[in-house]
């Protein structure tokens, strides 16, 4: 038998938020929590990092959605869902829902409601840099609604398919998080257990530096030569990248072009990522090329693995308010082992017997948890498709301007 299928401004009111005006001291560090994208980090929302007063919400758009109800994100982060441990205030990125009803509609339905049109609000989202949905697209998405009774019995099963995949899921996590300490491990010993003379890097390195080409000169973009961000740097090696320039670029700017083979690290943005070049790049200014002054002293190789050991103390030595950058002396300064050349690529060649077996073990513990994902989406799709096999979901288009079902 058919479920009812209504549209959700139907069963729930909907209540906005807003933000008190923050030139105004007395209107914060009340009592009422308040609520933003940034709280939204679980299931239950019980702690706000900030709160504000009775004046506070006197004297904005803000609302208080009481506990127990559903509040989901309309701008940054859609696809949010939360269910609230206390009454709280939110700000205007947030919409409360609450059953007008509650014979007709239970909120921990409508909490897992919301988790399976995650998909289907983040595609509904619009906006050149920030992605919002309107709500009257919200109101308008169709709701299957069975009895009460049936609702709690979804609840249940939900809850008990869903606790099993989180436990799979954590073992997962734990899997690659002991993959990915132990590859630290084994680069720090690796290199803090070497018997070599100690050098600092800018003894045995050329450093080269990057800049931007100026962006209201199109003819400095779209030629031959790739030109890195910190973006591109996804893996050991830096095959392709998202932009090129022209030489004009190269000319009119402070980029360098850093022959294949050697290393780039980032400086600013991304602290302690490091690549290996495939092909000459240009590079911008959040990052640095480092360039042995001697193939016959130092190994590339060797200078991205340890480039790869000291990520911890580079992550550390960042600093600035909102970016974190290292200076590049800071860098220069740092202490190398340098041994023998061949006993440099010995030492690459087991650190990448070593590292690509710990390395395969992260990647299958990473497709796990991709698995658990889509199996959480399908779980959560198929609590709510109608006993006759129709997706409800389906019924309503993007814009939520579909019609409901006659009843």
């Amino acid at each position: 038998m058919s479920w009812p299928i209504v549209k959700l401004g139907e069963v729930c009111e909907v209540k906005g938020g807003g933000t008190p005006p923050i030139s105004h001291p007395e209107y914060y560090g009340g009592g009422i929590p308040w609520a933003t994208v940034r709280d939204m980090t679980s299931r239950f929302l019980g702690e706000t990092e900030r709160t504000i007063t009775p004046l506070g919400v006197a004297n904005s758009a803000t609302n208080i959605i009481p506990s127990g109800n559903i509040v989901i994100a309309t701008r940054v982060g859609l696809g949010k869902v939360c269910q609230l441990r206390q009454d709280t205030a939110i700000n205007q990125d947030l919409r409360g829902f609450m059953p007008k009803s509650s014979a007709k509609l239970e909120p921990d339905y409508l909490y897992y409601w919301f988790r399976s049109m995650a998909p289907m609000l983040e595609a509904m989202g619009t906006g050149a840099t920030v992605k919002g949905i309107r709500i009257n697209q919200v109101t308008s998405l169709l709701i299957p609604l069975p009895p009460l009774w049936e609702q709690y019995q979804i609840v249940e099963e939900l809850e008990w398919k869903l606790a099993r995949l989180e436990k799979i899921e954590g073992n997962f996590r734990a899997m690659a998080e002991t993959a990915a300490q132990a590859s630290r491990s084994v680069l720090a010993g690796t290199f803090r257990s070497l018997d070599a003379p100690i050098v600092k890097l800018g003894e045995v390195c050329e450093v080269k530096g990057g800049g931007t080409p100026p962006i209201s000169h199109p003819e400095y973009y779209g030629g031959g030569i790739p030109w890195a961000t910190v973006r591109d740097m996804t893996s050991r090696f830096l095959e392709e990248t998202e932009r090129t320039i022209t030489p004009l670029g190269v000319a009119n700017s402070a980029t360098n072009i850093i022959p294949s083979g050697n290393i780039v690290i980032a400086t600013r943005v991304g602290l302690g990522k490091v690549c290996q070049l495939r092909q000459d790049t240009a590079i911008n200014q959040d990052l640095r090329g480092f360039m042995p002054k001697s193939s016959a002293k130092l190994e590339p190789d060797y200078l991205y693995y340890w480039f790869r050991s000291m990520a911890p103390i580079l992550e550390a030595m960042g600093a600035g308010a909102t970016v974190k950058g290292v200076r590049i002396n800071q860098v220069t300064s740092l202490l190398m082992p340098l041994p023998p050349l061949w006993d440099q690529k010995q030492i690459v060649e087991e650190l990448e017997w070593e590292l690509s077996r710990l390395e395969k073990v992260e990647r299958l513990a990473r497709e796990g948890l991709t698995v658990c994902e889509q199996a959480r989406r399908a779980i959560l799709a198929e609590a709510f498709r109608q006993a006759d096999g129709a997706d409800v979901r389906q019924d309503c288009s993007a814009t939520g301007q579909a019609e409901p079902s006659a009843q």
